[in-house]
């Protein structure tokens, strides 16, 4: 099943791949693990190195089988032209949607904090 749920989850893009998928059928519940796999990031005609990760977040999508249904992954960061540490663009992430983003900067949501088991 975890190799069906890859190819039908959804397609990814711009370095990300899915590393791992966790399926709890008690709960009802698929985790999939993503990892942005390039040491480098293009934006526009620049290159970049990933120099690290931001923080790891857990976003929830659209249902497969019946399941709830998260991405989980790790941000990888890159410092931009003016020197900032900047996130890559997270293709599911829809531009209107900054929920994520604000929950991941609430202690209770941060990484050691995740009620995913």
């Amino acid at each position: 099943m975890n190799e069906i749920i890859k190819s039908v989850s959804f397609p990814l893009s711009n370095g990300w791949e899915v590393k791992n998928v966790e399926v709890d059928n008690i709960n009802r519940k698929i985790i999939l693990h993503l990892a942005y796999i390039p040491d480098r990031v293009l934006i526009g005609n620049l290159s970049y190195p990933v120099c690290g990760f931001l923080s790891e977040i857990i976003w929830s999508h659209q249902n497969l089988f019946h399941f709830k249904t998260f991405i989980r992954c790790n941000v990888p960061g890159f410092k931009n032209i003016e020197g900032k540490i900047t996130g890559v663009e997270i293709p599911w992430e829809e531009a209107n949607d900054s929920l994520s983003r604000v929950m991941e900067k609430i202690p209770a949501f941060q990484k050691s904090s995740y009620p995913v088991n």
